[in-house]
């Protein structure tokens, strides 16, 4: 679920007035990767943040929001960072 604020300025540290205003500031900064959904039945999320940290390390890898995740045979709804 994307949330528009044009009128907001989100700064560039905090504090933040919620998760939502971090993500945001980080979404503006190229630091969070969307996915649209993943099969938590078949690959775990934790595994997938594994690899980024893995990959980019710990202070370059990115924010993961995932915006669908399948648990237990049933699809639901996000976001979950």
């Amino acid at each position: 679920m994307a949330v528009a604020k044009e009128s907001m300025t989100i700064p560039d540290i905090g504090p933040f007035d919620g998760m939502r205003d971090y993500i945001m500031a980080l979404e503006a900064r190229g630091r969070v990767k969307r996915i649209p959904e993943i099969d938590q039945d078949k690959y775990e999320a934790t595994a997938l943040a594994y690899r980024m940290v893995d990959r980019f390390g710990t202070d370059s890898a990115p924010a993961l929001l995932i915006e669908r995740v399948k648990i237990g045979g049933d699809w639901r709804e996000g976001p979950i960072v």
